[in-house]
Order: C-alpha cells, then structure tokens, then sequence
C-alpha cells in the first residue's frame, strides 16, 4: 500500500498520502482501521471488490447499491463506518443518513465514523472542525454542514435528508441489515420494512440522484432484497452478490431479480476467505440449513419454497443384493457456458423392501460439456457401469429427445469412439410432454413415502459427494421458478416415473 503508515510527514508526502488514500477506498480503510484499532487489516479479495464497488458509487457511475455478503465479513466497516469517512473526506459537505435494524448498532456506527473524522491523522489530511451543537452519538455534523444522521430502520428520520442538490458526490443513504435474523420469517416485519424503501427511505434523499447503499446478508426470499430486485421501488439496482462458498454459480442471479443488474465479483472458487471460514468450517455450517443457504450463500428462497422436503430423502448404506433395473437417465443442456444449465447423469436401480418398491440413486454425474465431451461422458458412465458384482450392471440410456440429446441418441446408436474403441450404447428416448412442476407433482407421492433412497456413504458405485447438492437442488425446486438449477430435478422425476410409477417388472438376476 506503498507504504503509507511510514510516510514522514513532510507537506509533499502528506499530499501523496492524501491523495493515494482519496482515490482508494480499499488503502483508506486500511489505513483508518489501523490508525483507529492499532490492528492491521487482514486483506482479501473481496475486501478489493466491495472497495471498488463503492469507489463506483463515490465517482457517480451507481446510485443505487445492493451488497449481499454473510456476517462478519467486515461488510459494516468497508460500507458505513468507512465510507462516510472517506466521504466527508471527499466533499465535507456530503449530508449521509444510517440506518439498521438496531438503534444501538447505528449508534455504534455513528460513532465510530465520527471518531475517525475526528483523529489527529484525518485532521491533518482533511481538516474539518465538529459543530458543538450538532455533535451527537447519533447526529453530529461539521462547519461546512456536512455530516451523519443514525437511526433504526423503523424508526423516525424526519428533519434530515441524505444529500443536497449539487453535481458530484454529495452524500449517501446507507442501510446496514434492516431486519434481523430473528424477524426473518415475520410477514409483517418484513412488509414494514420493505414499504420504507417506497415511501420514508425515498422521501429522506435531497434529490434522485443521491446514492442509496444497501448492504445486508440474506434471511428470506421477501426480505428488502427481494422486494428491491423484484421491482418494489420500480428502480434498477446494482446487485454484488458474495456467498461464503464460490463457485461457477456466484454469478448467477435469481430469475425472478428482474430488477439487478450483477456486477461480477470474479473471485476464485473455493471459501470465500479461509482466514474467516475454511472448507472444514464451512461443512459444519451447512448443519443449519436454512442459515447457510440465506445468510451465508445468499440464496434463502432455495430452503422454502421447495416442493420437495429434504427430510423425504431416505439413505442406504450399502446396495442390497437384490438390486435390479439398472437404468441410466441424461437430461443434456443446451450448450456449454457459465451461465448455462447443467447437463446430469443418473444411475439408477430398484429393489423391494419388504412389500415396497424403492428406487435407489445409485450415482449422480453433473457437469457442463459440450457435444464431443457429452459424448465421451455417455461412453465412460457406460463402461463403468456395464457390471455390479460380476454381473449385469447398465442395460439402458434414457435421454430427453430434445435439443443436444437428440444428437447424443442418434451418436449412440452410430457408436461412441472413446479410447480408441467404438463403445455401443443402448440408448432410447424420452418424450416429456408434461412441464417440471406437473412431473415433479407426480414424483412426490414416492418420495414423501420414503421410497426414494439415497447413499449415506461410498459404495462399489460411486463416491457419494454429490448427494448433499443432489438434495439441495431437488428441495429448492419452486413452482414460481426462483431456482436455479433443476436438471437433477428431471433426472429423477424420469426414474421415479420410469421405474416406480409404470410398475415395471421386478426381476432379480
């Protein structure tokens, strides 16, 4: 940070230093939390994309921010406290407004904003002197009318705007997680809040073009974000979302968020900051599974409005011997690409227990591949598949005959050269002419009644990690369409209704 907590402070490299840390708001608040905490910052990449973001809001390209990141991030210092530090540094008149859903927790932010303004070291840079009668935990403001006003959420801001009529940066409306955990699943909480944002929140800007910030973890698929990305205000907002865990799917964007527009995060697969969170740590958050997918991946709607309970999974420790109709079925993508579906494979048996038939999932592939690599996919499932136990294994591939798996079955039937061999794979097709709810309807009968089972640990087929996402999917599964993926969804609904629904013959080899 070309070293900037050594800089001497001749009037030349006070200047550099003043300059360097107006321009970034990453070194700002580096430099400030250490300056206040004499602890210094443990940077991370999405500390770098955050910063960036806000510095879009400071040169007037967003005025209108929505920042999705799990607790303990340091979201409130990069977002509050900082930014209206920094703020003031930039134009000592900005005007900025706070809320949370807590009056103590503004206050704390109120606070801590105004004692960096009011340190030596931000001083001597910006030099602004507090009015004596305007200096409050919750409201204080400097000579050049400048400032902060903090409240609750659902509290009073009347007698104070965010803003002013002028070109440039002139303030902010920032509002720091406006509904607790707690009131999550509170309709009439959420509703409270949420009409705010038409009506009080609006009506505290000094004009339109004032930024407003919101930055919160996710706790319900209606919660501010969701009504805010679903139109509520009728504006456009850019939308930052930063789950704990990042794959190729943090960029994707809920269906129903007509009102986003994404901004890339670009950070790499894997925990988000390990220094906070390990892959270890992680595992064990998933325990709680409604708080993992709202408040730590961003994604509440996956846990309730599924069709499918995750509770109606049974599991399986090992494949009973008298396991039979082994049936593989594919439900291909359109094309390869990130933003694009998923192509699955599913291994699939029966056998009976007791008086019932149960379906067992004995393997889920999942990937994104183009044609020529769909080919090979097919070909390798298929080799290593053809024998359980010395005996007959995979008899038959069942594709959707629709869009590339119509060329996959006609690839079939021609042979599949794969290592240097042409593999032959009987594969035959499948006509869905009902849509996913209506067949996913038909399917939930088997699998509220136990009869769907899954492995609970590696057996001579298959690894098993894929069950935890496999259960994932099929229990974020909406009629409204907010999820994101639902190839395994058909998969399964395939196998129910091929191998359980149309009573096929039970033989035992």
């Amino acid at each position: 940070m070309m070293g900037i907590d050594s800089i001497h402070q001749s009037a030349e490299k006070v200047a550099l230093l003043k300059s360097t840390l107006e321009l970034s708001h990453l070194y700002f608040w580096r430099y400030f939390f250490k300056n206040q905490t004499g602890i210094k910052t443990i940077v991370n990449d999405h500390h770098q994309v955050i910063s960036d973001t806000l510095d879009r809001v400071f040169n007037g390209e967003i005025t209108r921010l929505i920042i999705n990141i799990p607790p303990g991030y340091t979201k409130t210092e990069l977002a509050v406290i900082s930014f209206v530090a920094h703020g003031l540094a930039l134009n000592p008149k900005a005007k900025f407004i706070h809320t949370s859903y807590s009056a103590g927790l503004a206050l704390e932010n109120s606070t801590k904003a105004r004692d960096i303004v009011r340190s030596p070291e931000y001083q001597q840079l910006w030099p602004m002197a507090l009015r004596d009668d305007k200096d409050a935990k919750g409201s204080w403001f400097n000579e050049d009318g400048g400032g902060m006003y903090s409240a609750s959420a659902g509290g009073q801001l009347t007698g104070f705007r965010a803003g002013y009529a002028d070109d440039g940066f002139t303030g902010a409306f920032i509002i720091d997680d406006p509904i607790k955990p707690d009131d999550a699943f509170s309709e009439k909480i959420r509703g409270d809040i949420n009409r705010r944002f038409t009506n009080t929140f609006k009506s505290r800007l000094m004009c339109e073009s004032v930024p407003i910030i919101l930055i919160m973890q996710r706790i319900h698929q209606d919660d501010p974000t969701g009504f805010l990305l679903q139109g509520g205000t009728g504006e456009k907002w850019h939308y930052l979302k930063i789950p704990v865990s990042i794959d190729d799917d943090s960029l994707s964007v809920n269906k129903s968020f007509t009102h986003a527009i994404p901004i890339e995060h670009g950070l790499p697969d894997g925990p988000l900051w390990e220094y906070k969170h390990n892959q270890q740590q992680i595992e064990t958050l998933k325990a709680d599974v409604y708080t993992y997918a709202a408040q730590y991946q961003q994604e509440p709607d996956t846990m309730e409005t599924g069709m499918v309970k995750r509770e109606w999974f049974g599991f399986y420790d090992q494949i009973p011997s008298t396991i039979s109709l082994f049936t593989m079925f594919a439900d291909t993508a359109m094309k390869k690409g990130e933003h694009n579906d998923y192509s699955v494979f599913g291994l699939f048996g029966t056998a009976m227990v007791g008086n019932t038939r149960k379906l067992y999932v004995l393997h889920i592939e999942r990937g994104k591949w183009d044609a020529h690599e769909l080919r090979e996919k097919a070909a390798e499932l298929w080799l290593r598949f053809q024998k359980y136990n010395h005996r007959a294994g995979l008899t038959t591939l069942k594709i959707e005959d629709k869009a590339s798996g119509t060329g996959l079955i006609q690839d079939c039937s021609r042979g599949i050269t794969y290592q240097g061999k042409v593999i032959e794979i009987q594969a035959t097709e499948i006509q869905r002419t009902t849509d996913k709810v209506s067949r996913t309807n038909a399917s939930i009968p088997q699998i509220a009644g136990g009869n769907v089972l899954l492995p609970s640990q590696a057996t001579p087929l298959t690894g098993a990690l894929w069950a935890e996402s496999f259960i994932d999917e099929l229990s974020s599964f909406n009629a409204q369409g907010t999820h994101k993926h639902d190839d395994q969804v058909d998969v399964l609904n395939d196998a129910v209704s091929d191998l359980l629904l149309k009573e096929t013959p039970l033989w035992v080899m």
